[in-house]
């Protein structure tokens, strides 16, 4: 997700502040303290890119402690493996993972390799909008 989202600012020649310290199991403290100090620089980032519904949750939490209005001050873009944050917060955007059809790929692979030893590994790309037959 880190090297799509830099590779796609880079791109568009967009600044893009990806915080090395932080992962999708980071604490909502850590988050939260991670965006008050994005906040605290003079050019304040136009959104947020998270990559769980715990982290979304802590951005949401520190941009409205710090007064602004997520959807017009600041947007934020979170991808999540059960689609509830556009139910409870229709002013941010979401991307599913679905996890179901990853574990099941997983299993298939696994199963490839242990019955194909030596074989070419099995790979595959998914994201919004790509679907498998």
């Amino acid at each position: 997700m880190r090297a799509g989202a830099v590779e796609a600012a880079d791109a568009r020649d967009l600044a893009l502040h990806v915080p090395t310290d932080l992962t999708s199991d980071s604490s909502r403290a850590a988050v939260q303290e991670a965006i008050r100090t994005a906040l605290a620089v003079e050019s304040r980032p136009d959104g947020v890119i998270v990559a769980s519904p715990n982290a979304a949750l802590a951005v949401i939490g520190a941009l409205e402690d710090a007064g602004l209005t997520i959807g017009r001050d600041i947007d934020i873009f979170a991808k999540e493996t059960f689609p509830i944050l556009d139910v409870v917060r229709r002013d941010l955007e979401s991307e599913h993972e679905d996890v179901r059809k990853a574990g099941a790929f997983l299993a298939r692979a696994a199963l490839n390799e242990i019955s194909h030893a030596g074989a070419s590994h099995m790979q595959h790309i998914d994201g919004p909008g790509i679907h498998e037959p």
